[in-house]
């Protein structure tokens, strides 16, 4: 099975919509090529005030909460229309998290090569305004994978120091959230970006590590350096950036990884943000 996650940060490009279209086609014919089984999209957003979607061209769509409807340029719908072009079927969810830079839906979504059985959206930040910048909302599905039963859940996660949203009380209620509901599965994934560097000491990697989660590039048995931000981006502009490994995906038990690779970093495909994406391949 392979997994991707990136934070494609659609909104940067979507005032030029020869760009815009460039990324997520390329995106899509990545997808297509590389016979991704699951991918999760972080800022993956659409324009407020764009007219919504025709319900009746939301056939593989599974909704997941009394939601921000789907407009016309929502990323995730226009990705879905080029796959379907491509004659792939993915059933597909997504949410909106916030309203941001005051012209976008700012949200999250999860597509799967099957059938989703259930999708599901909340907020697991102490703020649940849609108008707040630091609100954060995790998107999940149930589906069945190589006949077993899998959560996947897609995360962007707040930043460890920050006074009002940190991140381990946004990760704390998530732990809380994960008791009550990964029940009567084979295994949970946590795929997304989590504003959290890998050789931070006793910073928001280590809190995940400590509550029993793997991190799968450490697992993998081929990989690369792993650094999925190679350049200054928001949240960190205050910080000298020589390349982070801040994007995941952890997964709830031990398992065997074939192969971690860093995706859109211009030597694995051009970059397309300015997060790089996360593929694994799993047995």
């Amino acid at each position: 099975m392979r997994l991707l996650t990136l934070n494609i940060n659609s909104h940067s490009s979507k005032h030029e919509k020869e760009e815009y279209k460039r990324i997520i086609h390329e995106f899509a014919d990545y997808v297509a090529d590389e016979d991704i089984e699951l991918f999760a999209i972080q800022e993956c957003s659409q324009t407020h005030n764009e007219d919504v979607v025709d319900e009746k061209k939301l056939k593989n769509f599974v909704a997941s909460d009394n939601q921000v409807p789907i407009k016309k340029d929502n990323c995730a719908y226009c990705i879905d229309k080029i796959l379907k072009e491509k004659g792939l079927e993915y059933e597909w969810t997504w949410t909106g998290a916030k309203f941001g830079y005051d012209i976008y839906d700012e949200g999250l979504a999860i597509f799967f090569k099957g059938k989703i059985k259930q999708a599901n959206a909340f907020y697991f930040s102490k703020s649940h305004n849609y108008n707040n910048w630091k609100s954060r909302k995790a998107l999940c599905v149930k589906c069945v994978a190589d006949n077993k039963n899998f959560i996947f859940y897609n995360l962007h996660m707040g930043w460890w120091n920050d006074q009002d949203e940190p991140f381990d009380k946004q990760f704390d209620f998530l732990q809380e959230y994960f008791k009550n509901h990964n029940k009567d599965v084979d295994n949970v994934f946590l795929l997304g970006d989590f504003n959290s560097p890998a050789n931070e000491k006793n910073g928001g990697y280590d809190y995940v590590k400590n509550f029993g989660w793997k991190d799968t590039y450490e697992l993998a048995q081929k990989k690369d350096n792993g650094l999925s931000v190679l350049e200054e981006i928001d949240g960190w502009r205050d910080n000298e950036v020589d390349g982070m490994r801040i994007d995941y995906i952890w997964s709830l038990k031990e398992i065997t990884v074939t192969k971690s690779e860093i995706v859109f970093n211009n030597i694995n495909k051009p970059k397309i943000s300015d997060h790089c994406g996360v593929k694994i391949e799993i047995q």
